[in-house]
């Protein structure tokens, strides 16, 4: 991120599912008031979590935010998602290198869960205000599949699975983007699962790879929304059937 140049950056990982033009996330009130915006873990406490004591003896008490977060509160393991980042590097610069150190420093990786944690953490110690996207993690629902990991009944009236798809909310509140592996999590092509709906609350509790939720609607993606993530399977599949070609031709 340092090294790229641009005053304002969007960083994601290659499994991310845009939804809606990623510049759009440069157009969030938080985003205007830190120069920074990052996006909210699963409530889980799945894994090596973070190390509060090794925390707390960086930064102190922290700022308000840090010690109203789930995690701080011990309601969950993760606070932030590193999936997208979004920052404006010129406005934060001194922040970006207290983050690089701690990303080279050998020890940090023995209290936090990789670098998902470090960009609020170089905030924190330098005192610097941080946002957070105002929408929690979204759970994103798919046709029944056999091998699911829970199953819910939505109130769209089909059988769902809550796979391991996260949903980010943008400004208005629908889904802007998905983070999942579709080989790993919808398995090999032909894909037969395709999203149903999503959940969109500033708060939710997820057990494991399952949201647990009552009475909160289920709402359903637009057209627009399902013809982009048709797009994406199609272009996978392509990708699938030449690297299962090539992988035949090798063997031969």
């Amino acid at each position: 991120m340092l090294a790229c140049g641009a005053a304002e950056v969007i960083w994601f990982d290659a499994d991310l599912i845009f939804l809606e033009n990623p510049k759009g996330l440069f157009d969030n009130q938080e985003y205007d008031e830190t120069g920074v915006l990052l996006f909210h873990d699963r409530t889980i406490s799945i894994g090596p979590g973070i190390d509060w004591k090794w925390v707390k003896d960086l930064v102190g008490h922290g700022s308000d935010y840090l010690q109203s977060s789930h995690a701080f509160v011990g309601e969950a393991g993760h606070l932030v998602d590193s999936s997208a980042i979004v920052m404006h590097i010129s406005h934060n610069l001194f922040a970006m290198l207290v983050i690089a150190h701690l990303n080279i420093d050998p020890d940090t990786y023995n209290h936090v869960y990789g670098d998902k944690e470090t960009f609020w953490l170089g905030f924190e110690l330098l005192d610097r205000p941080w946002s957070m996207n105002k929408w929690g993690m979204s759970g994103v629902t798919f046709l029944q599949r056999q091998d699911s990991k829970c199953s819910v009944q939505p109130q769209l009236g089909a059988q769902a699975s809550i796979v391991p798809a996260c949903g980010h909310m943008g400004p208005q509140g629908t889904v802007q983007m998905i983070h999942f592996s579709m080989s790993k999590d919808l398995g090999p092509a032909p894909f037969t699962a395709l999203p149903v709906g999503y959940i969109s609350t500033t708060d939710q509790h997820w057990d494991g790879f399952c949201m647990q939720f009552e009475d909160v609607e289920l709402k359903e993606f637009s057209r627009k929304h399902m013809e982009i993530f048709q797009q994406y399977i199609s272009l996978h599949t392509h990708m699938d059937s030449v690297h299962l070609h090539r992988s035949r031709h090798m063997l031969h």
